[in-house]
This record gives C-alpha cells, structure tokens and sequence, in this order.
C-alpha cells in the first residue's frame, strides 16, 4: 500500500507538462552542442595564438573590425587605416585580417 502511494506522490517531475518536458530536453541537446562550440573556440584560439608567438619575430598580425552602416563611416575608417599603415616603417610582413560589421 505504501509503495502505490509513494508512486502517486506529488513532485515537481509529475506537474510538468509535455512541452516542459520537450523544452527541457532540448535545453539539454542545446547545452551540449554550446559546449563542443565553446571547446572548438577555444582550441582554436590556442593554436592561432601559439602560432601567433611563433611568427612573431617575421610577421605582425593585426585584427580589426570596420563598421559599415554607413558609406562615410566605412569611408573614414579604410582611409584612415590604410594612410596610417603607409606612414609606418615596415619593419616585418603586416598581415590584417579586417571583419565589416554593422553598428548596433
């Protein structure tokens, strides 16, 4: 008798619905392809960065991002980017890796 009430005992787990349920499950499956993206990121980033320090002494990496919303803005940036870039001494091989984004 004991047992059969144990099993119609109340929870939290027995008052959830079907699409509690299915939201759960696929929180789970998401939380599991974040974290395989998050380990790909990060090892990622880690070979580039070693492989940055190592190519340090020949080449100099730069990383930039130039907002695009707007024609005059993205204008201003290249121009002055690229006169800043023809101003400098070369000393080592400049390699730019440059993203176009639009502002928030």
């Amino acid at each position: 008798m004991s047992q059969n009430f144990d099993k119609k005992k109340i929870t939290k787990n027995n008052l959830k619905t079907p699409k509690e349920i299915i939201w759960e499950n696929e929180e789970k499956n998401i939380s599991n392809v974040y974290f395989i993206k998050k380990f790909l990121f990060i090892f990622t980033f880690l070979i580039l960065n070693i492989l940055r320090f190592i190519l340090y002494p020949i080449c100099d990496f730069k990383i930039g991002i130039l907002y695009s919303n707007k024609i005059g803005r993205l204008l201003a940036n290249t121009e002055y980017y690229l006169r800043k870039k023809s101003l400098t001494e070369k000393k080592k091989i400049s390699v730019s890796f440059t993203n176009f984004r639009k502002t928030s």
